[in-house]
């Protein structure tokens, strides 16, 4: 529930932090098949949310190879006589993905918290003056 001004200073806080034009770079180290792969998916369901900076490609990158990563050993575990231990080691991994991308706005709670904390430092105290 958002006043008009919150709202008015949230889409404030949005505008100006956006370039004109956001080119994410694939890293270097996003070098296997299945990361570049997520890399691309990622991309394209972004289309039209501007979140991410440029300054976001390696954390973004982080995020494809740990996904492909988790895929490799889901796939290892199955075929594996250490299934139990390969099981921990994925669910640590899935984890580190989910705390990625939640500060990527990937996730629900992600994209909301990065607009109210946008929006929050856009509204002005109407006291402020009062307090040295």
């Amino acid at each position: 529930h958002m006043t008009n001004e919150e709202r008015e200073a949230r889409l404030e806080a949005e505008q100006s932090i956006r370039r004109d034009e956001v080119t994410l770079t694939c890293p270097k180290f996003v070098s296997d098949k299945a990361a570049k792969t997520f890399w691309e998916q990622t991309i394209e369901r972004m289309e039209g949310i501007e979140l991410l900076d440029d300054l976001d490609s390696e954390v973004l990158g982080l995020y494809c190879v740990q996904l492909s990563r988790r895929n490799e050993l889901e796939r290892l575990r199955k075929s594996a006589d250490q299934a139990a231990s390969l099981a921990k080691t994925i669910a640590t991994l899935e984890r580190q993905i989910l705390q990625y991308a939640d500060k990527l706005g990937l996730t629900p709670s992600g994209r909301f918290r990065i607009a109210r904390r946008r929006a929050e430092n856009q509204i002005a105290d109407p006291d402020e003056d009062l307090f040295g």
